[in-house]
């Protein structure tokens, strides 16, 4: 049998960096950064994925920018992981994380994606700015990003439905579910060692030996917090947050029910 990939799907502001690093430890150079300089919108195709990952000696991959999560790579097995979180917190790492680096970001796609002079904003006036706009066309956690993240590629592959198209706004919270459904394990990062565990246990049963550790905590934005009191549905700015990511959080809920039960039958 051909050797698997494992393959971390990185959803931005969800502890991936952590658990990347866990796997850099893991595998070393067997764990390869399949990244894209400056271009927030850039998505592999399976093909060229395929030849990134080509190699034998590869054995596990990361990246925000795989979509399509194809069942085989080069003739080998793919088994993904990826980790849903709050959806809420979410958005505030993002805002927060955009409002440090503003300055160093080279993408003119994300600049475009984020308000003018972002760094001499508070996280309420940059999430008025990030949140309103027209929903038909794209801009990055305006709205249901990660059930946009997991769905908007497989439902134009599978049936023409562009983001702005209403059929695609229908379809696809149950897309991303299935998508989800499909993966080896969808964690939750509020639960990371127990996601691990979790993970672990399942790896193994597909010959993916993992080890038992704790993963580290990395929080590069803490000193960039502010009171979140505005964030309520009297609030203008904190309805329209909370009407932002209704999506994500059915998905969020979803994919918790989800990792409890797996945790019940792990038990």
């Amino acid at each position: 049998m051909p050797a698997p990939l494992l393959a971390h799907i990185h959803v931005p502001k969800t502890a991936g960096s952590s658990f990347r690093k866990v796997l850099d430890e893991r595998f070393g150079p067997a764990h390869v950064h399949l990244s894209f300089d400056n271009s927030t919108e850039f998505v592999y195709e399976n093909r060229d994925l395929a030849e990134l990952v080509r190699a034998p000696s590869i054995q596990a991959f990361s990246s925000h920018f795989v979509r399509r999560f194809p069942e085989q790579l080069a003739g080998r097995p793919v088994y993904y992981v990826a980790f849903l979180r709050d959806p809420i917190q979410q958005f505030i790492s993002y805002v927060t994380y955009a409002r440090k680096y503003y300055a160093k970001i080279p993408d003119p796609v994300l600049l475009s994606h984020l308000p003018p002079n972002m760094a001499g904003l508070t996280i309420r006036e940059s999430a008025r700015w990030i949140l309103d706009g027209p929903h038909r066309t794209f801009r990055n956690f305006r709205e249901n990003y990660t059930t946009n993240f997991f769905a908007r590629y497989k439902l134009w592959d599978w049936l023409g439905f562009d983001y702005a198209d209403p059929r695609y706004r229908r379809a696809r919270l149950d897309a991303a579910r299935n998508v989800l459904s499909s993966f080896l394990l969808a964690g939750i990062a509020e639960h990371m060692d127990e996601s691990w565990a979790l993970l672990r246990g399942r790896a193994a049963k597909i010959g993916i030996e993992l080890p038992d550790l704790k993963i580290p905590f990395e929080n590069v934005t803490g000193d960039q917090r502010e009171p979140l009191d505005w964030i309520h549905a009297d609030d203008e700015v904190g309805a329209k947050l909370l009407e932002s990511v209704r999506e994500d959080r059915e998905l969020y809920d979803w994919a918790l029910r989800r990792y409890f039960d797996l945790l019940s039958l792990r038990k």
